[in-house]
């Protein structure tokens, strides 16, 4: 069995960002949120800032179905 957790450790993230992005954590478009709003808190102010958060949340693994929900939810 592959363990994730120290693999992700071992590329720098942290515990925190671990356990909210693992599917063990629940739901993955609440988990995505939670990650988003605990980084950025805040929506983006220009097409850069947009595309470092869209990014962020690609690299943490998220599917593009929950980036696009939270990204759209930011925008409302």
């Amino acid at each position: 069995m592959h363990d994730w957790k120290q693999e992700l450790r071992q590329h720098g993230i942290s515990d925190d960002d671990i356990a909210a992005a693992l599917p063990e954590g629940g739901d993955e478009a609440a988990r995505c949120r939670a990650v988003w709003a605990k980084k950025f808190g805040r929506l983006p102010s220009d097409a850069a800032e947009h595309g470092r958060q869209l990014r962020f949340l690609q690299y943490r693994g998220f599917s593009g179905e929950a980036i696009r929900g939270v990204m759209r939810g930011a925008e409302e």
